[in-house]
């Protein structure tokens, strides 16, 4: 059941290999193939997707029920950039599965322009970590990648440009709210990379793994506040926690941050957008040290910076000192992508609400009711889970 998305992984995780081979004339061209292919693979099984994973019935019910653009109330809406795109598809008379795809169809324009625009070295790397990072919490909220790939067009000027950075984060900020991270995330990208922050970056979070750090209790226990949003957020970290074990995808974290504490002196020789890709990375350890005691805020805002981990595989062969190991290293993208699959999958909601995998151009074989019971299970299944971590 999950071998169809075994197979859209894989190919990018199979194709990263070839990354890290000489640029003679035949892979070369085997590369390019995998480029191009991996776009129109992605517009096939992520764009043309029907009624996957645990958010598409709230979509869709707020697709029925959006009004056409000349009755929209402008002044109640949240989020107005997302609800006015749902209004406009509505009145044209699109079906919601058109909107997913052309939604699809812009985050991949905007992917691969930013890869395109950029001087990484090794693309189908970058592509194959980003997707198997992403993938799963695009195909749940729209809104938030939508923001995601609006931002990239920020991050795709080789020289800053102020004004339309702002212009894009008012853009994204429009269609999902937690966008307003970014206005952290230029604040935090002006402070110089020294050797002093990457050690302090690397033992913070060596703690973090043993002792959650209280920031957001902190942050939190503002004076006479009785904000939902705080109380909730209060409620969740007393209920739930998070705790973080070490793992692989730690224990090469730290990794990471050793090796740019290391070769903290190449980080002199990267462009501008390859710099902001490692300060992305950066604040998604940020994110994990300090954010630790609530999951939710750390899936949410670190799906954001997601791409800074996954530059981190392109920089690798060129921050290893040993040449004997080097060898070993074109294996590492498609090992990651192959064991975070089979940490998704653990998952017994997950999996339910994601298969069978459906597509749109079969959509007529399937038996909508039987898609409706796997549903209201995951949904099910989701909060027994959550019952068990509060108990």
């Amino acid at each position: 059941m999950l071998l169809p998305y075994y197979v859209f992984f894989g190919f990018f995780g199979i194709a990263s290999i070839l990354d890290y081979l000489k640029c003679e004339y035949e892979v070369y061209l085997l590369k390019r193939f995998c480029f191009l292919g991996g776009l129109i693979l992605i517009l096939f099984f992520v764009g043309l997707r029907y009624k996957l994973a645990s958010d598409w019935m709230s979509y869709t019910v707020m697709y029925e029920y959006t009004p056409s653009i000349i009755n929209i109330d402008f002044d109640s809406i949240v989020e107005p950039g997302f609800n006015i795109l749902l209004s406009l598809f509505k009145t044209v008379g699109f079906s919601f599965e058109l909107l997913v795809f052309c939604i699809t169809l812009y985050n991949a324009i905007s992917l691969f322009s930013f890869i395109n625009r950029s001087q990484i070295d090794y693309k189908i790397t970058f592509i194959a970590v980003a997707l198997v990072l992403n993938v799963f919490r695009e195909i749940d909220i729209l809104r938030q990648s939508l923001a995601l790939y609006t931002i990239l067009y920020a991050f795709s000027n080789k020289k800053p440009n102020v004004l339309k950075n702002i212009m894009l984060l008012v853009v994204a900020i429009s269609f999902h709210y937690t966008a307003i991270i970014f206005v952290v995330f230029y604040a935090v990208k002006q402070i110089k990379l020294t050797k002093n922050i990457l050690l302090f970056l690397s033992i913070s979070y060596v703690v973090s793994l043993f002792y959650t750090i209280p920031a957001l209790s902190i942050l939190l226990e503002i004076p006479n506040s009785s904000s939902i949003y705080i109380l909730k957020a209060q409620r969740l970290i007393l209920a739930v926690g998070f705790q973080r074990d070490i793992s692989f995808s730690t224990l090469l974290n730290l990794s990471f941050l050793l090796l740019l504490y290391f070769n903290r002196n190449k980080l002199k020789t990267l462009t501008n957008i390859e710099l902001t890709l490692v300060n992305m990375f950066l604040f998604y350890i940020l994110l994990c040290i300090f954010c630790k005691e609530i999951k939710e805020v750390v899936d949410r805002l670190s799906y954001y910076f997601a791409f800074g981990l996954a530059f981190m595989f392109c920089l690798l062969p060129n921050l290893v000192p040993i040449k004997d190991i080097k060898k070993y290293i074109l294996f590492v993208p498609c090992l990651y992508v192959f064991l975070k699959l089979g940490i998704h999958f653990r998952n017994e909601a997950a999996v339910y609400g994601l298969t069978p995998y459906r597509n749109v151009l079969f959509q007529k074989t399937y038996n909508e009711s039987e898609i409706l019971q796997r549903y209201y299970h995951m949904q099910e299944m989701a909060r027994e889970d959550i019952f068990k971590k509060h108990n």
